[in-house]
């Protein structure tokens, strides 16, 4: 008696195995910190400071 072989699972295109979602953040991850570090973190206190009144010949009084 002969039995039948087992499917095979193919991950085509737009199917992703079970691990490379995980090692995809893992990759992108340094990207993401030093990206939101050196790019939005600048953006957000230079709005930031746009909002505040005063300026640089002013006095604090």
């Amino acid at each position: 008696m002969t039995t039948a072989p087992k499917p095979q699972r193919h991950s085509g295109p737009g199917h992703s195995a079970e691990g490379s979602d995980r090692s995809a953040y893992a990759f992108l991850a340094p990207y993401l910190v030093l990206y939101c570090v050196f790019m939005l973190a600048p953006v957000l206190w230079a709005f930031g400071l746009s909002l505040q009144t005063g300026g640089l010949l002013e006095g604090t009084s």
